[in-house]
Order: C-alpha cells, then structure tokens, then sequence
C-alpha cells in the first residue's frame, strides 16, 4: 500500500536522510519492481488495480466497462429502443 508521509508536528525539528526507499503494491493488483533504491535507480510499477482499491480492475477499456457493469452508448441506445425507453 502506498503511504504519504506527513510532516511531523511539534518538537524541536529536526533533520534527517533517505537513505532507502522501497514501494508495496499489497492486495491492490499492482506490483513495483527494482526496489529498494539506496543511492539512485528506477522503481518500476505494473499491473492493474483492482476494482476494491478504485481500479477497474481492466488493461482494456471494453474489460473495465464490462468488469464496472456498463454499457456502450451503442448497446444503451438499442436498448431503449427495444424496450420501448
């Protein structure tokens, strides 16, 4: 899972370094590869995120029309005519 981080407040400052950062994809559907990065490189993400993490859970959009059950304006207009709408 992605996480932003947030400045911390109060206290007495502070300062530090990244000195590695890695990436998670969790159950979403997508996956990172190439991490962790120490010094410098490319963190590379792929995949399809699903429909319960506010994907389509589709690399195509007639799938994620399909998978977010739509229709295509084509389909809805012959509906309406065949059912009278």
């Amino acid at each position: 899972m992605l996480k932003t981080a947030r400045p911390a407040t109060g206290g007495g400052g502070g300062s530090g370094t990244v000195t590695s950062i890695d990436v998670n994809g969790g159950t979403t559907g997508v996956t990172f590869t190439g991490g962790p990065v120490t010094t410098s490189g490319n963190i590379t993400m792929s995949g399809v995120l699903n429909i319960a993490n506010g994907g389509t859970g589709a690399n195509t959009a007639a799938t994620a029309l399909n998978n977010l059950g739509g229709v295509t304006t084509g389909k809805a207009i012959a509906m309406a005519i065949v059912f009278g709408g």
